[in-house]
């Protein structure tokens, strides 16, 4: 169904407008996702996005607004809890700042792909630029406890070196994916492909 007839990445009534039929399609996606995250130890909630914005950033919604971003030192770290990352925060071996922003942060890791973003290491904050944050969905499925392991993030991808061609989605998902294995492992110390095992080892 197109967004405009149900939007998913609402809550119920605003997302549906109460009609019926929509509302039992809202239902099976949530309910899709409630089983997924039963099923799972620990869990990343991806809510993944094309925008139209003027910079050509990938967009990374941590649940902080454009003036949270732009805090630093003990001010930003205290933003942990209330960002859709919190559970990764408490096992990170860095900062939350290194989390979110630093070289291994998922933005750092995406740019040094060759995908600009923001929050990133050259992008800590978006600036003057219109940034979206992180939506219904990504604060429905953050962390739900204090140590849960889940935790969520609103992907939003610009048209131009991303969406524009199959070639190009192709080459972004792949780098994408090889982005988030290295910040699960460095952050969470998930490992999220099988290692190979050595000669003479048992499996």
């Amino acid at each position: 169904l197109h967004r405009k007839k149900v939007d998913c990445n609402r809550d119920a009534l605003t997302g549906t407008g109460g009609n019926p039929k929509a509302l039992a399609t809202w239902r099976v996606f949530h309910e899709a996702i409630g089983k997924a995250r039963s099923a799972a130890r620990h869990g990343l909630f991806l809510d993944l996005h094309g925008h139209s914005h003027p910079a050509p950033k990938v967009e990374i919604g941590y649940l902080l607004s454009e003036e949270q971003l732009r805090e630093q030192g003990p001010a930003f770290a205290a933003l942990a809890p209330i960002s859709g990352i919190a559970a990764l925060a408490k096992t990170t071996p860095g900062t939350f700042e290194a989390l979110v922003r630093g070289p291994l942060s998922s933005g750092g890791l995406l740019e040094s792909a060759g995908y600009p973003s923001v929050p990133s290491p050259t992008s800590p904050d978006p600036g003057e630029e219109p940034y979206f944050r992180g939506g219904y969905n990504t604060a429905r499925y953050r962390s739900g406890g204090a140590d849960d392991g889940f935790f969520a993030l609103q992907i939003e991808c610009p048209r131009p070196g991303v969406r524009d061609t199959e070639e190009n989605r192709r080459r972004f998902a792949e780098a994408f994916a090889v982005a988030l294995e290295r910040w699960m492992e460095h952050h969470a110390g998930i490992q999220l492909r099988p290692q190979a095992v050595p000669k003479g080892g048992s499996e």
